[in-house]
């Protein structure tokens, strides 16, 4: 025992005799402090003094009631500090305890005043007796009650909304003690949701309204359109026309046709970004897609005296399975846009094989376009991805709506693959990018139709009588213009009231209903007239077509619930006409076959198989007039190739021969592919 304790004890012994539970510290013979409850008195026994002790270990008790000392501490710690309000009541509703959080919750200085003003619970913290009634409720059938919501009085009548946690404390006999939980605010949390539930709904509010002004945009612009591209298609079935007068018909149809393309654009981008961009997948011929490509630009570039090349690799797949729609839009972009930007030099499209994935069926593609037109500054590389942006640096200014880019971006990423560009100013540049498709080993067999004309009905086919209900006069005369001279009877109607009219005194066979129009719409008058017609037995339902300007799919959807058999887009070509009135009607028409137009054959079917010896012959030639001659092809200057080819030695009169052959058939694309590799 400490020495003054052990003093202190001696004292007290001498003095009274006894000690009664003094506490104190034994160290053990092993060196471990025990605490004890130390107790002695002096007897005497038998003439002898003697001391009769207890020793009284209490050390584990001390030690839990530290324990238990430390967690008050901590609680009252966690008490008083805690963000969330915490609290005991009776059943009955009183406080028992509460937190400064939960006096700061209600407005109040201190729990104190809390305590001594709130003495109700379950009134005060509710608006409402059933949400009391609610509270109550639950806690007492299960015990607790979570995340319980509600909206609460502060002190100065203001509101917040909170959220409980709570839970029933009760005796060994199962009755209720007192309730304790946590309330915490939710107000901020709730204000945010509702900014996030207001902003929602006026970002959808502002997608309808888009969509909506698409819509209208897409019926006033393809409407007039829709005339254009028609009256030209039915212009052309007249054989009397001269040559000068079909050149202007094909001037005008080119114009519209770009003017369509530069409204699809704005259109499809307005669909990517409200996510209604669906892949169409299905097996076809690549090969065949790219020579249609060379074929479509060969014209644009040999204007501007550019070279255009495509290549592809041997192991390139003939047959693939992917969106070719899609495919074909990208490669048109960035072909397009090649040629656009590109004055001298060339553009080259290549494909390749990257890599085969585990599933042999699967190719993954890489597709360039190469050229070595004006480039991309740097600045500019990061921007023109983004919609509506064109490159402010080229040298003059260029048409169209900045959109090619950004749409093939997202149809590459919607089929799977990623875009890439690399470019030097006034140098040139190269877009490329991967796709997966899966390959094919061959397409379905199918017989290609020749390209006919329907120039009438065929014998014995009845009077059909068809409704064109339409507010454009415009789209009206179009259609009586191409169907009329086929030997069908046209009425019209400019709106959807009129249409109910003439189908009631006419019956027609078939409708070709505009679905925007004003005093009544088509979808209502299609509703109309299939109600009316399944009410009466004695009159058969037409066949209805809606003819829209429209190209959003949930307008597509709604025309066929209103009623409608069919649609047709404007502007239409007159083929999907006749198709659908052969669908719908079975009418049988009498064509003529017309002689396609023929292309010459990509600069890949003549090389190298049928030029080696022209390219042997070439290598035989000085480089510097190689080189003469590459330039001069390059931009195609017939004279001073001529002027060169002179110059061949007669015993190569064959490479002479070949070289003028090309110039004279305007193959100047050939004579660069031939000295490049002679080069």
């Amino acid at each position: 025992v400490d020495l003054q304790q052990r003093s202190q004890f001696l004292t007290a012994l001498h003095n009274n005799g006894v000690i009664r539970g003094q506490e104190c510290h034994l160290r053990t013979r092993t060196g471990r402090v025990r605490t004890v409850l130390y107790s002695a008195e002096q007897v005497e026994i038998e003439g002898q003094a003697c001391l009769i002790s207890t020793i009284n270990d209490i050390s584990d008790r001390r030690q839990a009631e530290e324990a238990l000392r430390h967690a008050e501490e901590k609680y009252r710690s966690i008490f008083e500090n805690s963000l969330d309000g915490i609290f005991q009541s009776t059943p009955e509703g009183q406080f028992l305890s509460a937190n400064p959080a939960l006096a700061r919750m209600y407005g109040y200085k201190s729990p104190e005043i809390l305590l001594r003003e709130v003495t109700d619970i379950a009134h005060q913290l509710y608006l409402d007796p059933a949400q009391r009634h609610q509270f109550m409720e639950i806690i007492e059938q299960q015990g607790y009650i979570t995340n319980f919501e509600a909206l609460t009085f502060r002190r100065d009548g203001s509101t917040i909304w909170i959220l409980i946690d709570a839970r029933v404390v009760r005796d060994a006999n199962g009755c209720a003690l007192y309730y304790e939980g946590t309330v915490k605010d939710t107000t901020d949390k709730r204000v945010a949701e509702e900014a996030l539930k207001y902003a929602k709904a006026e970002a959808e509010a502002a997608n309808r309204a888009k969509s909506t002004f698409f819509s209208n945009m897409s019926h006033e612009l393809r409407t007039p359109l829709n005339a254009i591209l028609g009256f030209t298609q039915v212009l052309n079935r007249d054989q009397t026309l001269s040559p000068v007068h079909r050149e202007h018909l094909d001037i005008i149809n080119r114009s519209g046709e770009h003017l369509l393309d530069l409204i699809n654009g704005v259109l499809d981008m307005a669909k990517i970004e409200a996510g209604r961009i669906e892949v169409n997948r299905s097996s076809f011929d690549l090969f065949s897609l790219l020579a249609t490509l060379e074929n479509m630009f060969r014209m644009k570039a040999q204007s501007k005296g550019i070279y255009l090349g495509f290549e592809r690799a041997a192991d390139v797949p003939q047959f693939i399975y992917t969106d070719e729609g899609k495919l074909r839009q990208i490669l048109i972009n960035l072909i397009g846009n090649a040629i656009k930007f590109t004055d001298h030099g060339y553009v080259v499209v290549k494909v390749t094989l990257t890599d085969t994935s585990q599933n042999h069926h699967t190719q993954h593609l890489k597709f360039e376009v190469q050229d070595t037109g004006a480039g991309i500054p740097a600045n500019e590389k990061e921007t023109i991805f983004e919609a509506f942006v064109q490159g402010k640096l080229v040298r003059q200014p260029q048409t169209g709506t900045g959109l090619g880019l950004p749409i093939s971006r997202e149809f590459i990423h919607l089929l799977g693959g990623e875009i890439s560009v690399q470019s030097t100013l006034n140098q040139g540049t190269c877009f490329w990018f991967h796709l997966p498709a899966e390959a094919k080993n061959t397409l379905p067999l199918s017989t290609p139709l020749p390209t006919q004309q329907v120039i009438g009905l065929a014998e014995g086919e009845p009077s059909y009588r068809l409704l064109v209900v339409d507010d454009s006069l415009e789209s009206r005369q179009l259609m009586r213009s191409l169907l009329e001279p086929l030997g069908f009877v046209i009425r019209e109607a400019k709106n959807g009231k009129e249409a109910i009219q003439v189908w009631q005194e006419w019956s027609p066979h078939l409708i070709w209903m505009d679905m925007q129009m004003p005093v009544m719409d088509g979808y209502e008058a299609t509703r109309q007239i299939q109600q009316r017609s399944s009410h009466d037995p004695a009159r058969t339902a037409p066949i209805i077509i809606a003819l829209t300007a429209s190209v959003l799919e949930n307008e597509k959807e709604s025309i066929l619930a209103a009623g409608c058999n069919d649609f047709v887009q404007k502007p239409f070509r007159e083929a999907c006409i006749f198709q659908a009135l052969q669908q719908h009607l079975g009418v049988q028409f009498v064509s003529q076959v017309l002689t396609p137009p023929t292309f010459p054959s990509p600069a890949a079917d003549y090389l190298p198989s049928d030029h080696a010896e022209t390219l042997e012959h070439l290598k035989c030639m000085p480089p510097d007039w190689i080189t003469q001659v590459y330039r001069a092809a390059q931009e195609v200057n017939n004279s001073a190739l001529m002027h060169y080819i002179e110059q061949i030695p007669e015993r190569h009169h064959t490479l002479a021969h070949t070289l003028a052959s090309l110039v004279h058939h305007f193959r100047c694309d050939i004579i660069v592919e031939l000295t490049r590799q002679a080069l």
